[in-house]
């Protein structure tokens, strides 16, 4: 069955096999090169002090079902139920938050009282006179929501935030 055509064999394989190969390569290359230079980010961390004494730490990575008083949102946003008593808390933030912002969520509305707020460049003890004040001493009556603004704050790498609520009294 001669039609004349010469015969001609499918390249379509061996060039796709080398494309792919060429790509895994490359790909493995790449994925190599930037975890050479940017290890794996360490997420947020909190520890905080109870107004009873309790001391506990909180990752966003290994969060306890609602075991404990404080959890992550999300990287930037700690929520908490504040109790009566003085609260403290140190945030260690990750590497790749955002430096200009962070969000304090109180799940106790009927909670009074005061925060206080202080950033480090490195981590500190809570005692420490290291620590850098932001805004000074915020008041709160009912209030859930903290938005607390790092601007003109040279970047942050740790947040202590000391709370003193009490219990509003409903008359």
């Amino acid at each position: 069955m001669g039609s004349g055509l010469p015969c001609i064999k499918p390249q379509s394989p061996k060039i796709f096999l080398f494309i792919s190969a060429l790509t895994f390569i490359g790909f493995i290359a790449a994925n190599h090169c930037c975890y050479a230079e940017s290890p794996p980010s360490k997420g947020a961390q909190i520890e905080y002090i109870t107004p009873d004494g309790q001391f506990s730490s909180v990752t966003a990575t290994h969060l306890l079902p609602h075991a404990s008083a404080a959890e992550f949102i999300d990287n930037d946003t700690v929520s908490c139920i504040l109790r009566e008593g003085e609260t403290t808390f140190i945030i260690e933030l990750p590497k790749n938050s955002p430096r200009d912002r962070f969000t304090f969520l109180n799940e106790n509305a009927a909670a009074c009282g005061e925060l206080r707020i202080a950033v480090s460049n490195s981590p500190l003890p809570v005692n420490s006179s290291k620590w850098t004040q932001v805004d000074g001493i915020v008041p709160f009556a009912h209030k859930r929501l903290f938005k607390l603004s790092m601007l003109g704050v040279s970047l942050p790498r740790s947040i202590l935030i000391l709370a003193n609520s009490r219990n509003a009294v409903l008359t």
